[in-house]
């Protein structure tokens, strides 16, 4: 071997290529990430010892103080999977290797400087190890997309743009924006929630922010007196349907009362029930609601379209 083909060797120049596949570009919090490694030779012949792939969730943290202030970017391996031992990669030959890694529930979502990534990487003697990775675009769990599917079909409610949050807490944040008749008591309807562990359910809080009517609620809202905290919980039947449609009406039922509440003690409180903002004309009848033919439901709220259907 010649001292060049021997630092082509030692810094993978020409050798072998890896890309990273998904089988979905939006992973929810909690789900699985399947797909495939795909490893091509190039104009070396090359023994790889092992192949790995890992899921590392990565954040930005402030070190130092002062003028030695600085962010930086901190990577930990939260699963890892070994793809193949003791590989021949010939010039040339392609092969794929399939993996399947579970993010956690209640998992960071992604933004632009924070979220999970795929990093694949081979052990190759007396060389570089080659490796490639791949940004993941994690989103929000399934069963927190049944909720804000349910706020839009039941309610009429609108998800407002670029909502959903995700705080050291662990739990998920995202707010709805009420109909045109909800808007005569609600600003925003707001959920924080987190994933039930080993149960498919949900837990947290419908957070409302209350429509001024008055001077003193301009006061109230002035000093973030004007939101009312009510507490969620759904366990995953509540969500979804047996064929895992998800189940308006259930959700309906568990959030409806919580905002007739609301409505109820605000008409009390200014004395005399204005007809525009009774609880009716709020929220539409539940039998007008369950009158939706199910194949609609079905076909508008099956969760592998969740994503698709939150994102648009």
């Amino acid at each position: 071997m010649g001292l060049l083909d021997a630092v082509r060797r030692a810094f993978n120049i020409g050798g072998c290529r890896l890309v990273i596949e998904t089988d979905s570009p939006f992973h929810p919090q909690g789900s699985l990430v399947d797909g495939a490694v795909h490893l091509e030779g190039g104009g070396l012949d090359q023994t790889c010892n092992s192949m790995c792939i890992e899921l590392e969730e990565f954040w930005t943290e402030s070190r130092g103080s002062g003028k030695n202030r600085s962010r930086v970017t901190v990577y930990r391996t939260r699963e890892k999977q070994v793809l193949g031992k003791n590989l021949s990669i010939l010039p040339g030959d392609r092969s794929s290797y399939p993996f399947s890694l579970k993010l956690p529930g209640n998992s960071r979502l992604s933004t632009s400087t924070t979220g999970w990534r795929l990093k694949v990487s081979l052990d190759i003697s007396d060389a570089i190890d080659p490796r490639s990775t791949l940004n993941l675009k994690v989103t929000g769990a399934a069963e927190f997309k049944a909720i804000a599917a349910a706020c839009v079909e039941v309610f009429q409610m609108r998800e407002k743009d670029n909502s959903w949050k995700w705080n050291d807490s662990r739990s998920t944040y995202f707010r709805m924006l009420p109909s045109e008749e909800m808007k005569r008591e609600f600003d925003y309807i707001a959920f924080s929630l987190h994933q039930v562990e080993n149960t498919g359910g949900v837990r947290g809080k419908i957070i409302f922010n209350l429509q001024e009517k008055s001077f003193k609620d301009y006061l109230k809202a002035m000093l973030f007196m004007d939101r009312i905290e009510k507490p969620l919980v759904l366990s995953r039947d509540q969500l979804f349907r047996a064929d895992g449609t998800v189940d308006c009406a259930a959700i309906q039922n568990i959030i409806e009362p919580a905002i007739l509440e609301i409505v109820e003690a605000r008409s009390q409180y200014e004395g005399t029930r204005q007809p525009e903002i009774t609880a009716g004309e709020i929220i539409p009848k539940a039998e007008a609601n369950l009158s939706i033919p199910s194949r609609k439901i079905q076909k508008e709220f099956d969760p592998r379209k969740l994503d698709d259907y939150c994102n648009k």
